[in-house]
């Protein structure tokens, strides 16, 4: 994957796995960005 989210060709989303099921989900990228914070915003916490 070199570091990077698998993403939809159009780069209007990602696949997704949960860590309990084996189903793949397409998420889109503002619903991402709305709940993913920074790294750097993680560690203030």
């Amino acid at each position: 994957m070199n570091g990077k989210r698998p993403e939809l060709p159009d780069r209007s989303g990602y696949f997704v796995r949960t860590a309990t099921y084996s189903d793949l989900f397409v998420v889109p990228k503002w619903m991402i960005d709305r709940i993913a914070l920074p790294i750097g915003e993680l560690r203030k916490s």
